[in-house]
């Protein structure tokens, strides 16, 4: 199982362990069985759908500035571009980014 080391795993595993398998299934569009299979590194197909899918749901923070939750992506980009120096918000953003618990998830200390 190559793949047990990957971001996507991690986070669909400590789902599983959070909720269940049917859960996490349900709410990436496989079946319990398919989710089992993954785990177990006996799924018959290449997973890369299957990362792909729980990257989109499972990968999201929750932003204190915009109150919402956001991809990780998101984060990281908002983060890590370069300076808004031209839009206030975007900026102010930009600030409160510093402090966030997220940023220093992503190993960045910048």
């Amino acid at each position: 199982m190559s793949y047990t080391g990957e971001r996507w795993f991690k986070l669909m595993a400590d789902e599983v362990m959070a909720t269940s398998q049917q859960s996490v299934g349900n709410r990436i569009g496989k079946s319990r069985t398919a989710i089992s299979l993954v785990l177990s590194g006996k799924y018959p197909a290449d997973t890369r759908h299957v990362a792909a899918k729980v990257l989109a749901v499972f990968d999201r923070w929750h932003c204190p500035y915009l109150g919402a939750d956001i991809t990780a992506q998101d984060c990281f980009n908002i983060y890590s571009g370069p300076t808004p120096s031209h839009d206030p918000a975007r900026l102010a953003h930009r600030r409160m980014c510093r402090t966030c618990i997220h940023k220093q998830k992503t190993g960045d200390e910048a």
